[in-house]
């Protein structure tokens, strides 16, 4: 649950995740196992980032900008892009 998410925690495991993608061999299932597990982790932190400002509403930061300059969550600030 988004309310356990430990930010240390989830930036360790990114830092990890990094780091064996950086060893991994080029198109080897080490590498695409680490790529997965480096996206997963940028995902977390934002979510664990978001719910430290207020945001409770996961993926309300990405996407449409429905409230017209607002977050759906009611914070200000640029939405973010799905890489």
């Amino acid at each position: 649950p988004i309310d356990q998410l430990d930010s240390r925690t989830v930036a360790d495991r990114l830092r990890e995740a990094e780091q064996r993608l950086e060893r991994a061999e080029a198109d080897s299932e080490e590498a695409r196992q680490a790529a997965r597990d480096k996206r997963r982790y940028e995902a977390f932190s934002k979510l664990a980032e978001g719910r430290s400002r207020g945001c409770r509403l996961p993926g309300a930061h990405g996407g449409a900008d429905p409230a017209g300059g607002r977050q759906p969550c009611g914070m200000s600030g640029p939405l973010t892009t799905r890489s």
